[in-house]
């Protein structure tokens, strides 16, 4: 009952997976870190900039 598959097949399944998987969690891993990025530096949101008169522009210029 033990099958092995072909190498052919194997990669085939790989280049499925390398491109399937990324296209899939592109949102959900770009939403993690824009949350990891501004829940470390707050002042860099452009909402916050209003906040304190030195930072009409963006933090870095």
């Amino acid at each position: 009952m033990s099958q092995e598959l072909s190498v052919s097949t194997i990669v085939a399944v790989a280049m499925v997976l390398a491109i399937g998987v990324p296209l899939l969690l592109y949102r959900w891993s770009k939403g993690a870190w824009f949350a990891c990025y501004y829940l470390i530096l707050p002042h860099h949101l452009p909402a916050n900039w209003s906040q304190k008169p030195e930072l009409d522009r963006p933090p870095d210029e």
